[in-house]
């Protein structure tokens, strides 16, 4: 039940159905003498907390890739009111390290459920773009397409402006793809395993059970070896520390091949084995965590405690080439370097 509609009930005397943490945020609001309107409230902490892991899931990703220096949340109260009108504030300020230089920029951090694009009305990019030009910082945009699992980093500028059609500036996916500086300035990269790279387990019959339905055969299983193999078909005992994590985060085809005694069930790398970015590994590298479960964004950040970095993570990738296990490791360039790149 949501905050403002517990909170109402509070007030009302429907105390039989009333979540404790319900009754401590109406308490604590009321305590504090605030005036606003419960409701109006509840969707700001909705919001906020839509906003704030998105934020620290990509000051923490900046922070995993290796190419930043310094990145901090930019406090964004500002006065007077009716400053809003004229700047908006970014939600972080970073420091990255491009070849020969240290570069800061301002980023305004987005996160995209099921939409492919972003739409901005004329008044909130141009605000933003004041404040990057007053500070005379380069701004940028990065997207989480929860969709697909990817972020993007983008110059401001690569925005469609509005036109007598579409009333907003606006920037696609298939836009932000293109443009994206993940890995020419964060540091991300891609990698491709070679075909035939596996985990292969061999599953012992050890007594046939009483089947749940008349098709199915059930047996109590021992696994009696396991191991990996790379594109030559050779056994090893492992693949590395981070060459496992990129083989668990990439999609493998599994299959079951029966002998009268056992079972061989493997999971290999084929033809149709896919490009994986390695940013989309951070939750599984540093948590082991699984894709459906929700990540303490926030308690990552304070603890920035990284078992394996990600330029360690490439640079292992590099090596496995002549391992017969990565066939490729790759860096994007943007379809243009932005300005202040190119300077």
């Amino acid at each position: 039940m949501p905050y403002a509609d517990s909170a109402v009930e509070v007030g009302m005397g429907h105390n039989a159905s009333i979540d404790p943490s319900a009754r401590l945020f109406y308490e604590a609001v009321s305590e504090l003498g605030w005036k606003t309107d419960p409701k109006a409230l509840a969707e700001r902490v909705r919001q906020l907390q839509r906003g704030l892991p998105a934020e620290d899931e990509f000051a923490l990703l900046l922070s995993w890739l290796g190419k930043c220096s310094l990145v901090h949340r930019l406090d964004q109260d500002q006065s007077p009111p009716g400053s809003k009108d004229v700047f908006r504030v970014p939600d972080l300020l970073a420091l990255f390290r491009y070849k020969d230089r240290e570069i800061p920029v301002l980023i305004e951090v987005k996160s995209k459920e099921r939409e492919q694009r972003l739409s901005w009305t004329p008044d909130y990019y141009r605000a933003l773009k004041r404040y990057a030009e007053l500070l005379r910082l380069p701004l940028l945009i990065a997207c989480k397409w929860s969709k697909f699992g990817f972020w993007t980093l983008t110059d401001v500028n690569v925005f469609a402006p509005p036109n007598e059609n579409y009333p907003n500036y606006r920037m696609t996916f298939e836009t932000a793809m293109r443009f994206s500086l993940m890995s020419e300035l964060a540091g991300d990269f891609s990698y491709v395993f070679q075909r035939g790279v596996g985990l292969h387990l061999r599953l012992d019959k050890l007594e046939e059970l009483p089947p749940e339905n008349p098709t199915a055969r059930c047996y109590e299983m021992r696994v009696s070896e396991a191991y990996f193999t790379d594109a030559l078909g050779t056994h090893l005992d492992t693949l590395g520390p981070g060459i496992f994590w990129l083989f668990v985060g990439t999609g493998q085809e599994a299959e079951t091949v029966e002998h009268p005694h056992y079972f061989d069930y493997r999971f290999l790398m084929t033809d149709c084995s896919y490009m994986q970015a390695a940013h989309r590994l951070l939750a599984l590298v540093t948590l082991g965590l699984g894709a459906t479960e929700t990540v303490p964004w926030r308690q990552l950040l304070q603890r920035h405690s990284f078992s394996l970095g990600a330029q360690e993570l490439a640079a292992e990738a590099r090596d496995s080439i002549g391992r017969h296990i990565i066939q490729y490791v790759l860096y994007q360039r943007p379809a243009e370097l932005p300005a202040f790149l190119g300077q």
